[in-house]
């Protein structure tokens, strides 16, 4: 319950902006009324295009793959009729409980997407921890990627065994 709300007023939540309007005037309902017909028209005409080839103008055809970060996220991609995974980010599922993941655990997430993906291309990106530097949301170069896992090569080697034990 908010402070001062009535049982029965009438709220707006607008999950684009992360607010609420607590007893809108009539002109904002219409504004919001406005705004939920142009996102289901542009929902609508994006939901075409998923279905498009992915070619260019002079016909070349590309390959436009889903990138995911969860091995949850491979039903979305494939519900969006996607060519491939472009790049699974392990990291997420590998310190999904705070910490590394056990070998079995990371084998059954690889083997989920890879069984859900069929015949369809996954590139599986090696556990890649950086520190977050906090402009642009990207991870400075200090403590990036190979070099992280070359210091810590008993990760790396359970994450390549991993992969190929899913494979």
């Amino acid at each position: 319950v908010l402070p001062g709300l009535m049982s029965g007023e009438l709220i707006i939540v607008d999950g684009d902006e992360g607010g609420v309007i607590l007893a809108p005037s009539g002109e904002t309902i219409e504004a919001y009324r406005v705004r939920v017909k142009e996102d289901a028209k542009t929902r609508r005409r994006l939901n075409r295009m998923t279905s498009a080839p992915c070619v260019t103008k002079d016909r070349i055809s590309i390959f436009l793959g889903s990138n995911i970060n969860y091995k949850e996220e491979i039903d979305s991609a494939i519900a969006n009729e996607s060519e491939g995974i472009g790049l699974y980010r392990t990291e997420l599922d590998f310190y999904r409980d705070g910490k590394a993941a056990s070998e079995e655990r990371i084998v059954e997430d690889y083997s989920y997407v890879l069984s859900r993906a069929r015949d369809m291309p996954v590139n599986i990106r090696a556990v890649d921890m950086g520190i977050h530097d906090g402009t642009n949301g990207d991870k400075t170069s200090c403590e990036r990627g190979l070099r992280f896992l070359l210091e810590n090569r008993g990760m790396f080697r359970k994450q390549l065994r991993a992969i190929y034990r899913a494979s």
